[in-house]
């Protein structure tokens, strides 16, 4: 698998791989980064590289929960605007907790403020006046 982002590049084989912009995911808090800014116009990615030993269950697990902040060669965890993953294989996708399908190339890009939200102020109350 080849995975692209703003500022790198890497390959390998992933057990796990997530691009959000949030703060928990799935109900966990410990996934997501702290630092989550919903309007930098940045997704956040972490992507956890297949154990090939017993021994590398450690270094992912730290890499996860205990110090998510430290550099780790097993669990890549990257801000960007952009991701581009690429395959061999087609591998199934998750979108927003449904299957998205299963393709070999998946391009995920942030397109900060496309969208502008207005709210209209909450209308006054009008209290019932009952007849007399």
């Amino acid at each position: 698998m080849h995975l692209t982002w703003d500022d790198g590049e890497t390959d390998g084989e992933f057990v796990f791989g997530m691009v959000t912009n949030t703060t928990s995911v799935g109900g966990f808090r410990g996934l997501a980064p702290k630092d989550v800014s919903f309007h930098d116009g940045l997704f956040e990615g972490v992507f956890i590289r297949t154990p090939k030993t017993p021994a590398d269950l450690p270094n992912i697990i730290s890499g996860l929960l205990l110090f998510p902040e430290q550099e780790n060669k097993d669990v890549i965890r990257v801000k960007s605007s952009k991701f581009t993953v690429t395959a061999k294989e087609e591998i199934p996708w998750v979108l927003d907790g449904e299957f998205g399908g299963s393709v070999t190339e998946a391009k995920i890009e942030n397109v900060k403020e496309a969208v502008t939200l207005s709210c209209s102020p909450e209308p006054e109350k009008q209290e019932e006046k009952t007849a007399g």
